[in-house]
């Protein structure tokens, strides 16, 4: 087989799991987000062995990284989330699962506040965007733009 036709074949399947995204998020095609995109697989695998109103998170984060002060990394912010609780799905650094709603919350509220939008200098780019899906039922998850992460 060639490596053109193996492209064509993981362009199908990535298309046909971007459609089950959207089929379980009651979405059109246009309204999944390009990083669920990105990593549909992943991210259907995840949803698919999550149990029902456990949260993941989703991120798009800003390249380049707009800190350029030490300690203020996206390195910094995973360690955040995975120390408080999230898994760091496939090693990706973009996937991160939580047990509950509410270690999830406990890990946003404990994030530092160099991570929120800058609202002093509005010409900074926020470090991301964050989105959440949330299992509700055995077919079926929500997907919301989670913008009180770092974009509030």
């Amino acid at each position: 087989m060639s490596s053109m036709s193996l492209n064509t074949e993981d362009s199908k399947n990535s298309v046909n799991t971007v459609k089950k995204l959207a089929k379980m998020f009651s979405l059109g095609l246009r309204d999944i987000p390009d990083v669920i995109k990105e990593n549909a697989d992943k991210v259907l695998e995840v949803i698919e062995n999550m149990c029902i109103d456990d949260p993941i998170v989703i991120i798009k984060w800003t390249v380049p990284f707009p800190r350029n002060v030490r300690g203020q990394t996206e390195r910094s912010l995973i360690n955040h989330i995975v120390t408080n609780g999230g898994t760091n799905e496939f090693n990706s650094n973009v996937i991160f699962s939580f047990r509950s709603g509410r270690q999830l919350t406990n890990c946003v509220n404990g994030l530092p506040l160099w991570c929120r939008h800058d609202r002093v200098n509005p010409n900074v780019p926020d470090v991301g965007y964050c989105y959440r899906a949330t299992r509700v039922s055995e077919r079926s998850a929500d997907l919301e733009v989670y913008s009180l992460v770092f974009n509030i």
